[in-house]
């Protein structure tokens, strides 16, 4: 996917993760699965990104509650996009999106899932850790803006606001029609509303699948791995 286009959709997507940490909530699962897809009606064809799915959702400052304190990992969504706090610390910040977002991002510029090289919950975690999914050949504007937002340490990650003000958005939102800025806006939904609403599109066009840390564990869930072993590997 070009830059350009993958800029659009970051910036749609940091629309939406600005307004919910601006009520004061944490997602908690921001990956592919819970973004939904709408065509655009304007005839662009970029579609309209909106983010799905609060179940994980917590309040900002509000202490997680680990069912079971003998689990390996303390995060609250998908492994595969959690960031390294949540993993070994259980830590749920709105910067905690951000890291989800950037895993997002990764994908959509290489069309390749995210630690697509790990075979194994050990592997996965080393790279959380430690690892650099950031693209060579993308613009320095593009591997700066994805530093901001894959930083290892949470204090240091950028917050959605911040980001909206990275030249990989900016210049890129520059391109595009005067009016997309308000499509954008007047297009989101507010999933912390009483209203009720549905979209009358079929946007499954196939059975949804399964979401899978590793193409081979087509029976198994993630297992346990030593305490030490994932402090280790995510806490350098």
């Amino acid at each position: 996917m070009p830059e350009s286009v993958v800029a659009c959709y970051s910036y749609m997507l940091l629309k939406g993760l600005s307004h919910v940490h601006e009520k004061g909530f944490v997602h908690c699962d921001i990956k592919p699965a819970n973004i939904l897809v709408f065509p655009s009606q304007d005839g662009s064809s970029l579609h309209n990104l909106k983010i799905a799915d609060f179940g994980q959702a917590k309040k900002i400052g509000e202490e997680v509650k680990i069912l079971n304190p003998g689990r390996s990992t303390h995060n609250r969504g998908a492994l595969l996009y959690s960031s390294p706090e949540s993993i070994a610390l259980g830590i749920h910040k709105p910067v905690t999106d951000i890291w989800s977002l950037g895993c997002i991002i990764v994908e959509m510029i290489t069309g390749k899932r995210i630690w697509s090289t790990t075979r194994s919950d050990s592997e996965l975690f080393q790279q959380i850790g430690f690892g650099n999914p950031i693209p060579e050949n993308i613009s320095d504007t593009a591997k700066d803006f994805l530093n901001k937002c894959l930083a290892k340490k949470h204090e240091q990650r950028w917050t959605a606001d911040m980001l909206l003000s990275h030249p990989f958005i900016v210049k890129n939102l520059a391109t595009l029609p005067p009016n997309f800025e308000d499509r954008v806006m007047f297009s989101q939904i507010n999933p912390f509303s009483t209203g009720i609403w549905a979209s009358t599109l079929n946007l499954f066009t196939t059975p949804p699948k399964l979401h899978l840390p590793y193409p081979h564990q087509l029976c198994a869930l993630p297992r346990k791995i030593n305490q030490n072993v994932r402090v280790r590997y995510l806490l350098p």
